[in-house]
């Protein structure tokens, strides 16, 4: 009787994430890539003639790298952002060119310092930010783009803590100085803080692009979706910044080495010892 030839087993087919390193749970970046590289996108070339598959492969490529570059969350992460009813209110928009808002009641706690460096009382003219901050009134044209330099302060951890903003524009011109005093507060709650209160007078003076520059690791990478979010107290700080970052149509977010950020430390350390906003 003739033998039974067994058959050889066949080589295990790599999936996609497999063979090209990715996690199971990819970025939108990875995910956009992989398209490019696996799939047929024939629909995709019916609806634009005018591209070859190469040129269209090459667009998608872009697109990955560019999201890459801005640090996008992970797909998932993304996907289980909170929605408005979640999110702590953001400051809203400031029209460049309305008349400034009547002053604020003697009573808000606010304070805010400008350029020059001085602190001005409560219940100056200007538009209080959802954190409680003031951001003076709008000058006579918005700003397109600005840098910000955030720090936070607590001295005890948590002791009394204070945040500190400093805002340029593309030129590295002064635009803002911020600082307020937060009471009893952990570290990184008083750096989030801090981007706060950038975030929100960028907002404030019209700006469509911003970049956060910060001491913090934590704080960066977080908002990278490179750090997870494991402290409850931290979450709506988060959710609040993430929501204030959209709300810009280009972020790019940077961690710095302490010694670049020396100017916004002493704005948070300025904001303890002379309870700014209180």
């Amino acid at each position: 009787m003739p033998k039974k030839r067994t058959p050889k087993p066949k080589p295990p087919v790599a999936r996609p994430h497999e063979a090209d390193g990715m996690p199971r749970k990819p970025t939108v970046a990875q995910l956009i890539r992989c398209i490019a590289q696996q799939e047929p996108l024939t629909k995709t070339r019916a609806l634009f003639p005018r591209l070859s598959d190469k040129g269209l492969r090459a667009m998608l490529g872009q697109a990955a790298a560019s999201l890459e570059a801005n640090a996008v969350l992970p797909l998932e992460e993304i996907l289980a952002l909170p929605t408005e009813a979640d999110v702590v209110a953001p400051a809203a928009p400031i029209a460049p060119h309305r008349e400034a808002p009547a002053p604020l009641p003697p009573s808000s706690a606010t304070a805010t310092v400008a350029s020059s460096g001085v602190a001005s009382a409560s219940g100056a003219s200007g538009v209080a930010t959802a954190s409680g901050a003031v951001v003076s009134s709008p000058l006579k044209r918005p700003y397109m783009f600005l840098r910000i330099y955030s720090d936070g302060a607590s001295r005890g951890n948590p002791g009394p803590a204070g945040a500190g903003a400093i805002l340029e524009d593309e030129g590295g011109h002064r635009v803002k100085r911020l600082g307020r005093f937060l009471g009893k507060q952990t570290n990184n709650h008083a750096e989030y803080q801090g981007a706060l209160l950038g975030l929100q007078a960028a907002r404030a003076l019209g700006a469509t692009a911003v970049e956060l520059l910060a001491d913090s690791q934590l704080l960066i990478y977080q908002l990278q979706g490179r750090y997870r979010i494991n402290s409850a107290g931290l979450l709506p700080l988060y959710r609040e910044a993430k929501a204030l970052l959209a709300q810009f149509s280009k972020v790019r977010l940077r961690h710095i080495p302490r010694e670049e950020n020396q100017e916004a430390d002493e704005m948070s350390n300025e904001a303890i010892e002379k309870r700014l906003g209180v």
